[in-house]
């Protein structure tokens, strides 16, 4: 019998005060009454709620200096990275829940630099990195909340689309940087992928989108315990562990295939350094180079975006979208080979090992 029905009946026709005191010495409905419906009747369903909207994150706004800033600059980077060098390498996900902000003013000579180091001619658009000296410290200011030590940090993919086109980008002189922890993925027991999203605002019209970037990095020698509560990526796994066995793809002997060469020079790490505000020693300085056990220096791995990307606006292709994802170290002094067909391209080292590979449509 329906249990609701039974005490309604038992206590029907007796007075009202020996009614109340027999409901109250009725035992109480199992839990299990309450939550089956065939074993009891709910009087009255309360409404839905709707879900609760994800509070905002909170913004930190930031006024730091650009490359052209000299040695205010360089006190900045070298404050932030020495401490970080020194740090205790960890994987802190809940103190970086936040926005880090800051303004950026590429002036003439600074953006003069950033074209003559990439060899666009007098005239061309390119939509290079001219933002990156003060991208280079937000980055530093996430990775230092985050407890990540730079010497196990290794950048795997970087993807950017031009929401307001290539040229506007380019063009874009007052900019706003917004950039933002975008997730976090178990890789293995001690190694995570930390992605970044930094969306760039023009400054000269406030709440206009320019670009939205997503840098993607391989932390390695984590805890085990800072990774257990991550979530796993399988196909993020599979393709990682795939790149260094990455053979080329693009035949150079195809007609449909354009080839070009892209020489690193053996100073590129420091020339790079210079524009971009990425003195990571590992990039500039031998000697520190070896102490991180690299034998030999390597170029930044934007640096070889922004090559790709200038030797592609010489076509006058469509960039408004564009994803590279960088396979294995591309060594200074040498000369690469970059393959494009269709949307697709390669860049292919002197031992004929694919450094890094991409498209033009990254959606």
């Amino acid at each position: 019998q329906d249990p609701v029905k039974t005490r309604s009946l038992l206590t029907a026709g007796a007075p009202a005060a020996s009614r109340a005191a027999s409901m109250r010495s009725m035992p109480p409905l199992e839990p299990d009454m309450l939550l089956n419906p065939t074993l009891a009747h709910r009087p009255s369903t309360p409404a839905p709620q709707a879900p609760r909207a994800a509070a905002p994150r909170p913004t930190r706004c930031l006024q730091l200096p650009d490359a052209s800033g000299g040695w205010r600059y360089a006190l900045t980077y070298w404050q932030g990275t020495v401490a970080n060098l020194l740090r205790r390498h960890r994987l802190r996900v809940g103190r970086a829940q936040t926005h880090y902000r800051a303004p950026v003013v590429v002036g003439a000579v600074l953006r003069q630099q950033w074209l003559d180091l990439f060899a666009v001619p007098p005239g061309g658009r390119a939509p290079l990195l001219f933002n990156q000296s003060v991208g280079t410290l937000l980055y530093t200011q996430v990775f230092a909340d985050l407890g990540i030590n730079f010497r196990h940090l290794l950048h795997l993919k970087h993807e950017v689309h031009h929401v307001a086109g290539a040229a506007a980008c380019a063009d874009a002189t007052r900019q706003l940087l917004d950039c933002s922890l975008a997730g976090v993925t178990r890789l293995s027991d001690n190694q995570a992928v930390v992605s970044l999203r930094t969306e760039v605002h023009d400054g000269d019209s406030p709440g206009t989108l320019l670009a939205v970037i997503t840098d993607r990095f391989i932390v390695r020698k984590l805890p085990p315990a800072d990774l257990a509560h991550l979530p796993t990526d399988r196909t993020l796994v599979r393709e990682t562990l795939q790149l260094r066995k990455r053979r080329p793809a693009l035949s150079r002997a195809s007609h449909h295939t354009w080839v070009e060469s892209i020489v690193l020079p053996a100073d590129l790490g420091v020339r790079y350094g210079r524009v971009s505000g990425d003195n990571n020693p590992v990039h500039t300085r031998p000697l520190l180079a070896r102490l991180f056990g690299v034998k030999r220096l390597f170029a930044q791995g934007l640096a070889l975006r922004n090559a790709v990307v200038a030797r592609l606006s010489a076509l006058e292709l469509d960039l408004s979208r564009l994803q590279i994802t960088f396979a294995c170290p591309a060594w200074l002094d040498q000369t690469l080979e970059l393959r494009l067909a269709d949307t697709c391209f390669e860049l292919v080292g002197e031992a004929g090992e694919v450094v890094a590979f991409g498209s033009l449509d990254a959606r």
